[in-house]
């Protein structure tokens, strides 16, 4: 009876890594993309983080639809990072049962060239249950 538990455990422990690492690796690209977003570049940088960009057909300001977007899909809003209006950060958690899956999109505005947009999406998968902190101190 034992064993059979151990085995059982070990599955649950299985299935929760493998839907935490399938969550990770899908992230929600069609949130950061601009309506008529076109020449969309998606760059893979590290195995949890990639980095989006795209043109807009005006210098619209792409930064407030797509913080509009994600703060209606449940992403917080972290305020503004690095230098003021020209950056904003955004975050998410959804749980997975035995851990939790944190988001962070950082949207760049460059004002020599206001219709190019340039998000970067980080993902990690912290499991409550070891104890583990969250990156950057995010709680």
């Amino acid at each position: 009876m034992t064993r059979l538990l151990g085995i059982v455990g070990a599955l649950i422990l299985v299935s929760a890594g493998a839907l935490g690492a399938w969550a990770a690796a899908r992230p929600p690209i069609a949130l950061l993309v601009a309506p008529a977003a076109t020449d969309v570049h998606i760059t893979r940088l590290h195995w949890n983080e990639w980095q989006i960009s795209y043109r807009v057909p005006k210098a619209a300001p792409w930064s407030s639809a797509i913080g509009r977007q994600l703060e209606a899909a449940g992403w917080a809003s972290d305020g503004p990072a690095g230098y003021g209006a020209l950056a904003r950060t955004y975050s998410h958690a959804t749980q997975l049962g035995l851990g939790e899956l944190w988001e962070w999109a950082y949207l760049t505005v460059d004002p020599l060239h206001a219709d190019r947009a340039t998000i970067r999406l980080r993902r990690f998968v912290h499991l409550s249950w070891l104890g583990a902190g969250l990156p950057n101190g995010a709680h």
